[in-house]
């Protein structure tokens, strides 16, 4: 029985070719196309040649397509004949096309003592861990409230997460700092609440140690006011998770939540190593996923803040750290991050700070040689760097202002993070290491 193209077509999938003409197709009275389809690892697999009426040779090449099907615009004339021939010799190739594995585990982006592995991008590490192309949105700079320009959401490619519904929802975001507003009109509804604990009753209903932590703790008051009197810790918050709602400015990842931990009295006023690893181990036995910490001191991680960023590194908590604004003014030893960020050769990720331009800030600490904190070996610091340069974001009595700092960009990697683990829950804390590293502009 005489088979019709197509038939002919569909049986080439049934048997294995030699190498040699397999199937011949003689146009009929009417152009056409000829459509294969089959799966994805048959495509390449075949030839076609096309010749005139006399055997001459009009094309010679593999046929061609997209997944699942191939589209061979025969369009043969009268005088033409198509045929097609398996290749390799040896037949097709029956395994399960492969299935697309990101590199989580090896770091292949170069490093450099100024920026470390440079600007990062959570657009191109979501290409990245999923194997797809992020069409780039318009600028969101100017849309927001009038006279703001939040340039840092574009350069981190926030818009591009949000356009493929990415805005860190179901995260936990701990912000280590001076308190936050969590009245403001901004973040009110993205406050993290311990659903464990009944409000002002004085007791500790979830037996984590704490009276009343409805929403987090004040380890400089030892209470859960987290009353933020300096505005910094606010501002952080703002840029990782101000809500979309309109009124004035919106955070990268604006569906986190946020879960204050004030273990700064103020900026101005420092505060304690103790009270840091206290907020640490706090935010992870409390279900944070990610740790904020914009703020330093000292270039030494003392061993009492090592071992609480293993414990949270242990624990699938990572840990992102400014990494301090020294370098004008002691640009000597601001050539390396201050503590904790210099302890991202272990552990977390350490934050530099770029302006609207792309170029290093001149306060900014730069990423320094390569450290060995726990004689296992020199290692880079895991430093990225993002803007950090007049950046708009929340401040305490509903209000909205601008702040200057690695604290600032600090928190546009936290967001970055936040999104990434809303993508792939998954992600342990140096996989999202090695992506970022890998994926810096």
């Amino acid at each position: 029985m005489d088979l019709t193209p197509k038939q002919q077509i569909e049986a080439l999938f049934a048997e294995y070719g030699d190498g040699k003409d397999y199937i011949r197709v003689v146009r009929d009275n009417s152009d056409y196309v000829i459509t294969m389809v089959g799966s994805y690892q048959y495509r390449g697999k075949f030839k076609v040649k096309r010749t005139n009426s006399d055997g001459y040779l009009i094309y010679e090449g593999p046929l061609s397509g997209t997944k699942g099907q191939w589209l061979v615009a025969a369009e043969l004339r009268d005088y033409e004949s198509l045929y097609t021939y398996a290749f390799p010799p040896e037949g097709l190739d029956d395994s399960p096309a492969p299935v697309y594995q990101p590199n989580l585990s090896n770091i292949t982006g170069d490093y450099n003592i100024i920026d470390g592995f440079g600007e990062a991008s959570v657009k191109f590490a979501l290409e990245d861990l999923a194997n797809v192309d992020i069409p780039q949105q318009p600028p969101v700079a100017f849309d927001f409230a009038p006279g703001t320009n939040m340039y840092n959401l574009d350069a981190i490619g926030a818009p591009e997460a949000w356009s493929v519904g990415l805005t860190g929802a179901g995260i936990i975001v701990a912000v280590l700092d001076t308190g936050v507003d969590i009245t403001h009109i901004e973040l009110d509804d993205n406050i993290w609440i311990n659903i464990g604990e009944i409000p002002n009753n004085g007791i500790d209903d979830d037996l984590n140690g704490f009276i009343d932590d409805v929403n987090g703790w004040d380890f400089v008051n030892n209470d859960n006011s987290l009353e933020d009197l300096d505005g910094h810790g606010t501002h952080v918050a703002g840029t990782v998770s101000a809500e979309d709602n309109g009124i004035g400015i919106v955070g990268a990842a604006f569906n986190t939540q946020i879960m204050p931990i004030k273990i700064l009295p103020g900026t101005d006023q420092g505060g304690s190593y103790l009270n840091l690893a206290q907020g640490i181990y706090y935010a992870v036995d409390n279900g944070a996923n990610v740790i904020n910490m914009s703020l330093g001191g000292g270039y030494v991680p003392p061993q009492i803040i090592r071992d609480a960023i293993k414990y949270a590194n242990d624990n699938d908590v990572i840990c992102v750290m400014a990494a301090g604004n020294a370098f004008d003014t002691d640009p000597i030893a601001a050539s390396s991050p201050e503590a904790p960020g210099s302890y991202a050769s272990e552990y977390g990720i350490v934050v530099g700070a770029i302006d609207e331009a792309g170029n290093m800030t001149s306060f900014s600490n730069r990423a320094g040689e390569p450290v060995d904190w726990d004689n296992d070996g020199t290692k880079e610091l895991l430093y990225v760097t993002t803007s950090g340069k007049t950046i708009w974001s929340t401040l305490p009595g509903n209000l909205i202002g601008t702040k200057s700092g690695t604290s600032m960009a600090c928190p546009l990697i936290a967001a970055a993070v936040a999104i990434l683990l809303q993508a792939d829950p998954s992600l342990k804390p140096d996989q999202i290491r090695v992506l970022l590293a890998n994926t810096a502009k």
